[in-house]
């Protein structure tokens, strides 16, 4: 009998990225198709694709490379930890450009490189794996780079492949600009079931053996050991492999993974496991609970309405969400819609579209702010906002109306949603946009040495919440405003610079009693 190992003609579970054993996920090649019309025609920008270790994000670069045409220019940067000096010199000797003088110098050079490039029909791409290594300087002139155009397209285009590290670190004020600058921010998701089951086939027939070496119930371990995550279940298929050969079999079945999997896993991981099926497990019986509560639940009695405290349970209400958002047309233009009408905006002041752009100020009064943050963060600014959320690959919006202290309440085209921030974390990865009111006359900056009506609101504004009479000259913007400023930056977790930005200007709006507020007990 031939073992299951001799049947291949190559190691069918390498992890060495190879284009010929890709077998995308549905995400993967949605993402893909994405790439391949945007690159050629020079519109993709700036594009960060976030995936855990693992995930598959440099096979998925493999394959770009693979596919693009020869009118895309690929300048692959190596090695990311580079100060912008020396990507700006790698930039150049990729492109042809003089690499010597200093940055200016340089940059300058390097657009006109580019536009000539334009004009015979070609673009260029940067692109990085393991982006997350970027310095913030680097970082910047990345995104200064990219923000040089020609006919309003970008003359150069850049990819970042990235783990969760390079996320968390957007959330600082010192990457605002870069995170805002980002025309794609996608999550690179695990393989479903069906996708692991396709991923394991395929690779085995690429490297010539039977597609059918591991059972079905095999397979599903497969997926629940690994997670969906391609470096693991290459892992885990390879020792199950090993291990269905020594024993002699020709099919590995679900104990043979089971035994690879306790044997290269770390230990942290198998603990991982073992709470993520003890969440699925109460999940299921909460779905079990809430399901027998709908049919068992007494009738109310004709003429009264149900008490407030009786409400969908939280887990059947995050299903309805995912639905919801499945469903909906529109949700970017739905979620706009909403907060302009909480802040009682009409279609005088300014149209829905026109909000949804998000500029630092949309009309005389109403600003809008954007960023990335949690949920603490935002529960102290205490006005609703709306959450960029990620649902199977695809970019969602749902308004944040109210925090508990283990439930969240969404709206998704006026209708209410009751989840628990653990739900909610599966969606939202810190992206939130907020529209808000402030005095009409007041400018995007206020800095110290300012003086006139908006330095007054602020001076006042900051009195009140602090509980002090206004300062004699309200009008200034002197050292100890500039103090009083800094000390409210500092409490609501903005850079505490002392300058009144979008940020501060949001803050301060969150001080003010008018207009809407988060709801604090959610039923």
């Amino acid at each position: 009998m031939r073992s299951a190992s001799l049947e291949c003609r190559e190691p069918p579970f390498a992890l060495a990225p190879d284009p010929r054993f890709a077998c995308l996920g549905a995400q993967a090649t949605r993402l893909l198709d994405a790439w391949l019309t945007a690159l050629p025609q020079g519109t993709a920008g700036l594009r960060v694709v976030i995936g855990a270790l693992g995930s598959g994000k440099s096979l998925l670069a493999e394959v770009l490379l693979t596919r693009l045409p020869a009118t895309v220019r690929v300048i692959r940067l190596r090695q990311p930890r580079v100060d912008a000096m020396a990507l700006l010199e790698t930039l150049g000797a990729a492109l042809g450009a003089d690499t010597t003088g200093n940055a200016a110098l340089l940059s300058e050079r390097l657009e006109h490189v580019l536009a000539a490039e334009r004009a015979q029909g070609r673009t260029a791409l940067l692109l990085v794996d393991e982006a997350q290594q970027l310095p913030d300087a680097t970082l910047e002139q990345i995104r200064l780079l990219v923000n040089a155009r020609t006919a309003g397209q970008p003359l150069l285009q850049a990819l970042l492949l990235a783990t969760p590290a390079l996320q968390a670190r957007l959330a600082r004020t010192e990457l605002r600009a870069f995170a805002e600058r980002i025309d794609d921010l996608q999550h690179l998701q695990p393989l479903d079931a069906d996708d692991t089951r396709a991923y394991v086939q395929h690779r085995l027939a690429v490297a010539g053996g039977s597609p059918h070496l591991f059972s079905r119930l095999a397979l599903r371990a497969l997926h629940q050991a690994s997670g969906g995550q391609p470096r693991l279940i290459n892992r885990v298929a390879e020792r199950a492999l090993k291990l269905t050969a020594a024993a002699g079999y020709t099919v590995a079945d679900e104990n043979m993974v089971r035994r690879a999997a306790r044997a290269v896993l770390p230990a942290a991981r198998r603990a991982r496991w073992l709470r993520a099926a003890a969440l699925l497990a109460l999940l299921l019986m909460l779905l079990a609970a809430g399901w027998t509560w709908w049919r068992l639940r007494p009738a109310p009695i004709a003429g009264t309405a149900p008490a407030a405290s009786v409400r969908a349970n939280p887990v059947a209400d995050a299903l309805a969400l995912r639905q919801a958002l499945t469903t909906a047309q529109d949700t970017r233009l739905l979620a706009w819609s909403t907060l302009l009408a909480r802040w009682q905006v009409t279609s005088q002041d300014t149209s829905v579209a026109a909000a949804a752009q998000c500029e630092a100020r949309i009309f005389p009064g109403f600003f809008c702010v954007s960023g990335n943050g949690n949920l603490e963060q935002l529960q102290r600014f205490n006005r609703p906002l709306i959450l960029e959320l990620r649902l199977d690959g695809a970019t969602k919006y749902a308004v944040l109306l109210g925090v508990g202290d283990d439930r969240v309440t969404l709206d998704v085209g006026g209708r209410d949603f009751v989840i628990t921030p653990l739900a909610l974390a599966t969606l939202w990865h810190g992206r939130f946009y907020a529209g808000f009111r402030v005095p009409a006359a007041t400018p995007l900056s206020l800095r110290r040495g300012d003086r006139g009506d908006a330095v007054a609101w602020l001076a006042n504004t900051l009195a009140r919440a602090d509980g002090a009479p206004p300062p004699a000259d309200a009008e200034a913007f002197d050292a100890a405003l500039a103090t009083r400023v800094r000390a409210l930056q500092r409490r609501f977790g903005i850079r505490a610079d002392g300058v009144v930005g979008p940020e501060t200007l949001f803050a301060l709006s969150a001080l003010e009693a008018d207009g809407p507020h988060l709801a604090r007990a959610t039923p």
